[in-house]
Order: structure tokens, then sequence, then C-alpha cells
């Protein structure tokens, strides 16, 4: 039975360290974002560059589309991702999506969809909501911001923004710039020439490397959380298997 209850106690432990631990960086990044986040998002003219820039593992400063109309602001990046595989390094092109109004209220389940005026071929893309920002960003069918290139090979000249509902919210002629090499050729091409993958040596065609959010700012809260689960845990061990007033009773001591 002891053993039963120590095993219990454990698993309990372990449960409630992960809560511990969970709590605290979901807490750490909501505040985070809540502040700096919307800080960008209200800026004059707003920093999207706090959102894209941080994707793993290079992204590409301008933007290679963009609009502001209706009320509605739209901009796709190229951004690459490189695999593990560290001797034979291939860096992998993917889109990054952001939909962003300064006026209008985005609605949860509204969708993006790309039309070809000549055979009327269309895609449909999912954006999410950022957090609980009011701005969305595309994702793929497994929910992940990477939006494959390849969905967009069907010479596709209209972008439109629907509601909920199938409202068209936005429709606007929609291309991509023509041009020879894509981030993933440039990253590509450094390694073969170098040997490793740049840092900043690709900065003047304006790629750069991920530029993870750092929140020391509210490292505070992870601490405290892990001394008040310690706490617990202490006094809980305490009182499970070293705490016996019954063995003062019974030698006499009241």
């Amino acid at each position: 039975m002891k053993i039963f209850i120590r095993i219990l106690f454990a698993m309990t432990a372990v449960l409630m360290f992960l809560f511990a631990l969970d709590y605290s960086r979901g807490l750490m990044t909501s505040l985070y974002f809540e502040k700096y986040g919307e800080a960008a998002l209200n800026e004059p003219n707003p920093d999207y560059f706090f959102f894209y820039s941080s994707i793993p593992d290079y992204h590409q400063e301008t933007p290679i589309f963009s609009v502001d109309a209706n009320g509605y602001r739209v901009r796709m990046y190229e951004v690459a991702t490189i695999g593990e595989d560290t001797v034979n390094v291939n860096a992998e092109l993917y889109y990054y999506l952001i939909v962003h109004s300064t006026t209008l209220t985005l609605d949860d389940g509204m969708m993006v969809r790309l039309i070809n005026g000549h055979n009327q071929a269309s895609v449909l893309i999912s954006i999410a909501r950022f957090r609980s920002l009011n701005v969305m960003m595309g994702v793929n069918p497994d929910g992940y911001v990477y939006i494959d290139p390849l969905w967009f090979s069907s010479d596709y000249d209209t972008f439109e923004l629907e509601a909920v509902d199938g409202t068209v919210l936005l429709s606007v002629d929609f291309s991509l710039p023509e041009e020879d090499s894509s981030i993933a050729d440039a990253i590509n091409t450094y390694f073969q020439e170098n040997g490793a993958l740049p840092d900043m040596a690709l900065q003047d065609q304006g790629i750069f490397p991920a530029n993870p959010h750092v929140m020391t700012e509210y490292e505070h809260i992870f601490w405290i959380s892990m001394a008040i689960y310690f706490l617990v845990l202490g006094l809980a061990t305490y009182f499970l298997f070293f705490f016996h007033p019954h063995r003062k009773n019974s030698l006499g001591i009241k």
C-alpha cells in the first residue's frame, strides 16, 4: 500500500510540475504579446516585422504581396525553413500571410480565396487569429503558418477576403513578382559556396535569420510558479510521509 501511495504521489508531482511549467510559460507569452504585439499593431505604420521575423528559420524583409483596401491590410512574405540534416542543408520556401485591420474587427472563421479568372479555379486559405489580437495569419491544413507555394501555381489573379457567411469583404488583383530565385534559393546557394548557413551575410538581399521573441521581462512569472510548486510539494511531502502526530501521543507527549 505504501509503495502504491508513493507511486501515485510521484505521478501527481510530475503532473503538477508540467502544469506549473505550461501555465507559467503560457501566461508569460500572453502578457508579452498583449503588450508588445498590441503596440506593434497600434503604430502609425503597423510593425508586422514583430510577427513574421520570429518564424524559423529565415525571412524576407520586403513583402511579395501587399495591399491596403476597404480597411484591410494584407501582407505576404517569403520565409524559409532549414531541415534537420546539417550535412545536406536544404532551405524550403514557404509563404507567411498576414491579414490586419486598424479600423475593423476581424472575425474568426474568415477565409482567403485566390481565383484564376481564366478558368475560375480557386483555392481557400484558412486564416487564424494570432493570440487575442486583431490580426490573422494564414495557416496550412495542419494549423501551421507555413503556406506551401504550390498553392499559388495556378496563375491566380484575384485575391478575396471572405466573411464567415461567404460575403466578399475585399477583392483585389493578385500577382506575385517574377523572380529568378527565392529566399530559399539564395540560402541554398550561399551554403553551397561557403559551407555554412548565412547569418547576416544576405542582408543586402533583405534576407535575415529568425529573430526570436525574448521574454525575460516576464521571467519572474516562471520563478514564482516554480517557487509555489516546490513549496506545495515540500509541504505535501512532509505531511504525507514525515508528519505523524500519533507517534508523539504514543510516547505520552501531549
